[in-house]
């Protein structure tokens, strides 16, 4: 299993993050304030690294060379269909690809150059709007996380060693959400 390592997209910039509080709903960003759940974009770590070693996370967008000539442009999010990241971009042949294949066959040549959330010159930034914030999900984000919170102290009080992992399983729940939105929102958009 690998380790959550998180990013944060907050105010046109991204940021690591230090901590996240389920409990609270909030999240630490290095260099920066704690801000509430619903200002920020938490993007995950996919658990791969491009071919310079840097971090691909969800959202970034990846360059790669086909067969060492078509250049190609993507970008990283997470599928629950396929219960794993994938890429998308206008290629036909490599829309919906898993990443670790891409990965896998083109990691002399693959490299992160940019982030599908914040300003880039390769596909328009998903909208700033009411329907892709935390807020707006079918489900109450919010009482799932006041229920995480007093199960959190229940399991604190106890002396519990299991507390700290079911913050992690609620704060992985929150980001599932998260991706089934941002799919439906990005089906609803008109296409070019």
């Amino acid at each position: 299993m690998k380790k959550p390592d998180y990013r944060c997209v907050y105010d046109g910039k991204i940021y690591s993050v230090s901590s996240i509080d389920i409990a609270w709903q909030k999240i630490n960003l290095c260099g920066a304030d704690i801000i509430n759940f619903d200002e920020g974009r938490l993007l995950d770590f996919t658990g791969l690294k491009d071919s310079i070693g840097k971090k691909i996370y969800n959202g970034d967008i990846i360059e790669f060379n086909y067969q060492g000539k078509q250049k190609v442009i993507c970008w990283i999010e997470y599928s629950e269909q396929y219960a794993e990241y994938i890429t998308r971009c206008n290629e036909i042949y490599f829309d919906h690809e898993p990443l670790g294949d891409i990965v896998e066959y083109n990691c002399t040549c693959i490299k992160v150059i940019g982030n599908i959330n914040i300003k880039n010159d390769y596909f328009d930034k998903p909208e700033e709007s009411e329907a892709n914030s935390l807020k707006s999900l079918d489900i109450d984000i919010s009482k799932i996380a006041e229920d995480a919170k007093k199960l959190y102290k229940e399991l604190e009080k106890m002396g519990s060693n299991v507390a700290s992992d079911v913050a992690n399983i609620f704060g992985r729940f929150i980001d599932i959400a998260w991706e089934q939105q941002k799919e439906i929102e990005r089906l609803k958009r008109p296409k070019k």
